[in-house]
């Protein structure tokens, strides 16, 4: 593969250096006429000689592309190892299920924190990003529900609450019953805008927390700027790698405390 890639790159390169001086230079006498003066000859190869510019031109960008994604990125891989780090010191070392709440919230605060340094956002400058967590629980007589237990950083309007799933609800409900990061890009839109009712937030990312077949809870990150987390596949692609940590030890504190288990006791 990269071989071809390599090849393919060269000959990008070479087509846009050789097509100028073996093509147009050939027919620039005619060239400089009006196009009604053309030839049929001129005109066929200035036609060929643009379409292999323009696509050499594609060829060499989509090469630089794909070795820009597969180069190395120091701050995923520290991210990754750091994350790693805290799960083991989870699982094997001893923890106060009682300071789980504590830890829950750092973490939330730490996903704000790498969202808008990736994004570029300042709060300084108006830009507020928040994250929150919720709780899936199966109750008897209730079902399956989100409860909004956790903040990162605790804005205006942000309360506790508890949404019934299986209504084919927006936003965390269809991320956790789809297993699938949701992201509504502005939620005043008019089949939107009653759902999101004096809601400061105009955009909102939801991730699912899962453990197999297992429904653990969803972290939300909102944004008073409309759009503000750009094409979702970029941000799954480049911005989640770097909260992944964040999101497994929030999951892991989730385990610990069985919160699923108590709910349904208390039920």
């Amino acid at each position: 593969m990269k071989f071809i890639l390599i090849t393919l790159g060269f000959i990008a390169r070479l087509a846009i250096i050789t097509i100028p001086i073996f093509v147009i230079n050939k027919y620039k006498e005619t060239l400089i006429k009006p196009p009604s003066d053309w030839t049929a000859e001129v005109i066929v190869w200035t036609t060929l000689s643009l379409a292999a510019l323009i696509a050499a031109d594609y060829i060499k960008d989509a090469v630089k592309n794909h070795k820009t994604k597969k180069s190395f990125n120091p701050l995923q891989r520290a991210s990754r190892e750091t994350g790693a780090t805290v799960t083991t010191l989870l699982e094997h070392g001893k923890f106060d299920s009682n300071n789980c709440g504590t830890a829950i919230e750092s973490a939330l605060r730490q996903i704000e924190t790498i969202v808008e340094v990736s994004l570029g956002k300042s709060r300084r400058e108006g830009h507020e990003i928040s994250a929150n967590c919720m709780i899936h629980r199966t109750q008897r007589r209730v079902g399956p529900s989100l409860t909004l237990t956790h903040w990162g950083t605790r804005l205006s309007g942000r309360e506790p609450i508890t949404i019934k799933l299986g209504d084919k609800l927006p936003d965390a409900p269809k991320a956790i019953e789809e297993n699938k990061n949701h992201y509504i890009k502005d939620t005043q839109t008019k089949d939107l805008s009653h759902f999101f009712a004096n809601k400061s937030y105009k955009s909102i990312i939801s991730i699912p927390l899962t453990s197999g077949t297992k429904k653990i809870g969803v972290i939300n990150i909102d944004s008073v700027e409309t759009n503000a987390f750009g094409k979702l596949d970029i941000f799954n692609k480049e911005i989640q790698p770097l909260i992944q940590p964040q999101l497994d030890t929030i999951k892991k504190l989730l385990q610990i405390v069985e919160i699923p288990g108590k709910a349904e006791k208390a039920a």
